[in-house]
């Protein structure tokens, strides 16, 4: 019978006596299991649980009124739309969000603060409630009546102090009297980072509204209704909408998502592979491991011969070095766990300050429940993987053979020898994916960084404005505005220019618009070509840099009165005008049309959401006035230098403003990269474990290789064979070792680089000189960790060898 106590305490003693394999052992598991615990934490964080903050987010969907084509887009609904949703009875409770940012005003100097318009169940649907004070209530819903907010914990300490006696208290946002309802917990900031909110009231005309497509919806599966069956029930409704309602839902689909899985795909391509890079890090790992207990299983058959002999069963031994690889695992999980606390706080560490607010899981990165398990999980399955194999090999041993060459002969069979030899294969292979799927992550954060993006980054400021409705509602007030807000600050000291735009350059506000030539009108305006849309004041272009390729950029005289200009991509106007000529036509958005003056240079966009090149419009600021703008400073000195003299600019024309976002362009687009770098970083520092373990695991085999046949090569040695040729010989393993895990390696590649497409930037899956950098390096690793042991052997005294043997 099997005795687990004696059998566990055979496995200690074992591993007692021999303590740098079981060092060595415990590093290599820990290593890999540290790695998996580190990036499984960060993962479920930003992928798998993006919503802590929320109770049951597993319940929630995202529900959008999505073109057809396109049925996964980020889509919002229309107000009467969203009406007859809320009704379905499959959703317990519904909400939608309308964002705003205002200006809030009377605590110290304005700031501007980013919020959500919300429906009266949306604290129930989200199932947290205000720390202090109240939500909404249902009266509150309508105009004149929603003048009360809701503080989130943040602007609630930075900006009133934490103080407990807030609730009730008047506050001005967009220099309009608001009161304070309640603030909320420390740890809700859903959606996105808002930091306040309130009620969503709509006027009679809005609530009928089937085409404004702004309102963001969030609903809460009823008790037992499958996703699913929710999803029947919604595309049910949207076939008798579009009967009801002929011409407003063609070519549309009603979607519903996971919400978990639609605040996750941001991060999901990298996380995805992250968590590969660390299951071929373990893999490598579990290959080490098992090489190096089958080793040792050799070097123990003498012992493993007598106790058969004694009368031990082969079950008990097989027991006994499983036991030996379990507490090897878990003793390695307990420093990968150590391991993990570490990478936990240095994964966070990589992500910007300014990217943490729109990540909702990013507070969540820590090593939790669910972190442990994973991570006992990983030990448990880690020290079967790679225990079975020694501990079967290990208990079949000829008796006699054993007992009479003491253990120290090499077995006739040739089944664990051609097993060590796969599994360094396997190991080399798995580290050239790991090196090539790392360079091409930084080959893509490289070119990110020093190609040309087409714009200035250099000595720019930039700062974001917005105009509240009820004092700057005429077009006429909104641009006098923005010109006087130019005026203000161009004469600050060090600044070269200052231009306006609605959209910075590669951040994530990719705006877009339908356009087409005037003569070639599509059926269907839905099939019109969509492109990138900037309204600019006149010198944005120059100031930042963008060169002019044709005609002539926005000028001060392209103002309301004037006819309607525009000035466009390069890509752009290939791909409107493929025939060229694109200065003198014109193009149609909406119910105006607008002739092209110019033709600029291709801006980069954002490397994850925009097309490259970006197809983008530029229209004049002066002509299609928008409320919200960002202030572009080129400046003479460091931009930060003039942040107080824009900022106290923006106050002296209007007091209840403030500039928010204020960041240099080099920190936009240091933001914007932050995956991609991130990632690079994280693979690389995979890959160079992994290249560590590839150069063991390969240095071990062939270690163990030569001596096995120290007295093969003696004789050969004592009868003639030179240094050269005993060192070729055993090189010779190592070179078929190297090749057969290069090989199998790049096929890997290969396949790991087209899974990469989709986070890579200018970057070929399959580039030649990552793919030959990586199997090089490999190969030179494995060749130099077999040469140490190979010139050693050939260094050996025959004499000494035969007389020792």
């Amino acid at each position: 019978m099997l005795d687990i106590r004696f059998s566990t305490r055979m496995a200690v003693r074992a591993l007692r006596a021999a303590p740098a394999v079981s060092v060595l052992a415990i590093v290599c598991i820990g290593l890999g299991i540290g790695a998996v615990t580190t990036v499984y934490s960060t993962a479920s964080a930003f992928t798998f649980h993006p919503l802590p903050q929320l109770v049951d987010p597993g319940r929630l969907l995202f529900v959008s009124d999505a073109p057809a084509s396109t049925p996964e887009r980020e889509a919002g609904v229309a107000p009467a739309t969203y009406a007859d949703l809320a009704t379905l009875p499959e959703f317990a409770a519904t909400a939608a969000v309308r964002f705003v940012t205002v200006n809030l005003t009377g605590v110290d100097a304005p700031v501007r603060a980013t919020g959500a318009r919300a429906t009266a169940d949306f604290f129930r649907l989200a199932g947290r409630f205000p720390r202090l004070g109240r939500g909404f209530l249902p009266e509150e819903m309508q105009p004149g009546a929603d003048r009360v907010v809701v503080l989130g914990h943040g602007l609630w300490r930075s900006r009133f102090g934490a103080d407990s006696t807030v609730v009730g208290r008047t506050i001005q946002l967009d220099g309009e009297a608001w009161t304070v309802a309640g603030v909320m917990p420390p740890d809700f900031a859903f959606p996105i980072g808002a930091e306040f909110w309130a009620p969503l009231a709509l006027t009679p005309a809005e609530a009928v509204d089937r085409t404004g497509r702004d309102l963001f919806m969030l609903a809460r599966l009823a008790p037992s209704v499958s996703p699913e069956r929710a999803q029947t029930a919604v595309r049910a409704l949207r076939q008798r909408l579009a009967a009801d309602w002929p011409g407003v839902y063609d070519e549309r689909v009603f979607h519903t998502q996971m919400a978990e899985a639609f605040f996750g795909s941001g991060p999901r391509p990298f996380m995805v592979v992250l968590l590969g890079a660390v299951a071929f890090l373990l893999l490598i790992a579990c290959g080490n491991v098992a090489n190096l207990l089958l080793v040792r299983a050799t070097g123990r058959r003498r012992e493993t011969g007598v106790r058969v002999a004694l009368g031990a069963s082969r079950g008990q031994l097989a027991v006994q070095l499983l036991i030996e690889s379990l507490l090897l695992a878990l003793a390695g999980g307990a420093v990968g766990v150590l391991l993990a606390w570490w990478g936990t706080q240095a994964a966070t560490a990589t992500v910007p300050v300014d990217v943490q607010r729109y990540l909702p899981g990013f507070g969540a990165i820590r090593l939790d429940g669910r972190a442990f398990a994973v991570a006992t999980m990983v030990s448990m399955l880690s020290g079967v993987l790679f225990g079975l194999v020694p501990a079967t090999a290990g208990t079949k041993v000829d008796v006699v053979t054993a007992l009479k060459d003491g253990g120290t002969g090499e077995p006739r069979r040739l089944g664990a020898r051609r097993f060590r030899v796969g599994l360094v294969i396997g190991e080399i292979a798995l580290a050239l994916i790991l090196v090539a799927g790392a360079g091409l992550m930084v080959a893509t954060f490289r070119r990110i960084s020093l190609s040309d993006p087409g714009f200035r980054t250099a000595r720019v400021l930039t700062a974001a404005i917005s105009l509240p409705d009820v004092d700057y509602d005429r077009d006429s007030v909104v641009v006098r505005f923005w010109d006087r807000l130019r005026e203000a600050t161009a004469g600050l000291p060090g600044v070269e220019s200052v231009e306006l735009t609605t959209v910075l350059p590669m951040t994530w506000d990719d705006r877009r618009a339908s356009f087409y030539p005037a003569n070639e009108r599509p059926e269907r305006l839905e099939d019109a070509p969509i492109a990138g849309v900037r309204q600019v004041s006149p010198g944005y272009l120059d100031g930042l840099g963008v060169a002019l390729v044709s005609g002539r950029m926005l000028a001060p005289t392209d103002r309301q009165d004037q006819p309607a200009v525009a000035v466009v991509s390069e890509s752009a106007a290939r791909r409107f005008f493929p025939a060229g000529g694109s200065v003198g036509r014109q193009l149609v958005r909406g119910n105006r049309s607008v002739e092209i003056v110019g033709v600029v240079r291709d801006v980069r966009g954002n490397p994850l959401t925009a097309d490259a090149p970006l197809d983008v419009v530029y229209l004049p600021l002066a002509q299609w006035p928008s409320r919200t703008a960002y202030l572009v400073a080129t400046t003479r000195v460091d931009p930060t230098s003039v942040t107080r003299g824009v900022q106290a600019a923006v106050g002296r024309i209007d007091s209840r403003l403030a500039a928010g976002e204020v960041a240099t362009m080099a920190a936009v687009v240091a933001t914007v990269t932050s995956p991609q770098a991130a990632t690079a970083k994280l693979l690389t520092a995979s890959a160079m474990i992994a290249l560590v373990l590839a150069a063991v695991g390969t240095y071990g085999v062939m270690s163990h290789a030569v001596a096995r046949r120290t007295r093969e090569l003696a004789i050969r040695a004592a009868l003639g064979e030179s240094r050269a040729g005993v060192l070729r010989l055993v090189m010779a393993g190592a070179t078929g070792m190297a090749l057969a895990g290069v090989g199998l390696g790049l096929v890997g590649a290969l396949a790991l680089g087209r899974g990469m497409d989709a986070v890579l930037f200018d970057t070929s899956p399959t580039d030649p000189w990552v793919l030959g950098g990586a199997a090089t390096l490999l190969a030179a690793i494995a060749l130099i960790a077999g040469y140490v042991p190979a010139r050693r052997a050939a260094s050996v005294n025959p004499m000494v060898a035969l007389r020792n043997d």
